[in-house]
């Protein structure tokens, strides 16, 4: 895997939630460059690392954290004991947490404030990423002739004359 520089910065509206945050944004914008650029990427850097200690890949602990409360509720179910229901519990809250980290990364990406207090819509913001990405712009296209056309009205006339030919 590579650096966390390798990827572009994403602001995470889930680290407001987090205790630890605002001493980041402190440490990341109290350096000894006083220019803005630097203090940026100061601050970018800080908060990718700070991300990647604290939260992680979400979509991956998601899956561990399932895989320990089955194995936490299997174990219940054979031999109740005061520290497995804890242990449920604690898992229960951590999943929770992370259900709540995953919704905000998918309306993130989709680019949507739709949510509805209480409401865990994920494959909602999903689908609506998905269908965002597909929507792609074609600003280019070679013609008949081989030649590249730019001009997007001689585009959107390649698109309609093959579409009339189909049709």
């Amino acid at each position: 895997m590579g650096n966390v520089t390798d990827r572009p910065f994403r602001f995470q509206s889930i680290w407001l939630n987090h205790k630890d945050f605002t001493s980041v944004v402190r440490a990341a914008w109290t350096s000894q460059d006083i220019r803005l650029k630097g203090a940026i990427s100061n601050f970018i850097l800080k908060a990718q690392k700070w991300n990647k200690d604290v939260f992680g890949n979400v979509f991956v602990r998601k899956k561990k954290i399932m895989a320990r409360l089955l194995g936490t509720q299997k174990a219940l179910a054979s031999q109740p004991n005061p520290f497995l229901l804890n242990l449920q519990n604690q898992l229960f809250e951590e999943y929770n947490l992370i259900l709540q980290m995953e919704e905000e990364i998918w309306a993130m990406k989709a680019r949507t404030n739709w949510i509805i207090l209480g409401e865990r819509n994920t494959s909602y913001f999903h689908m609506s990423t998905l269908a965002r990405r597909s929507k792609n712009r074609i600003t280019t296209i070679q013609n008949g002739d081989g030649e590249w056309v730019h001009n997007v009205e001689e585009v959107k006339g390649i698109f309609t004359s093959s579409f009339k030919k189909l049709y």
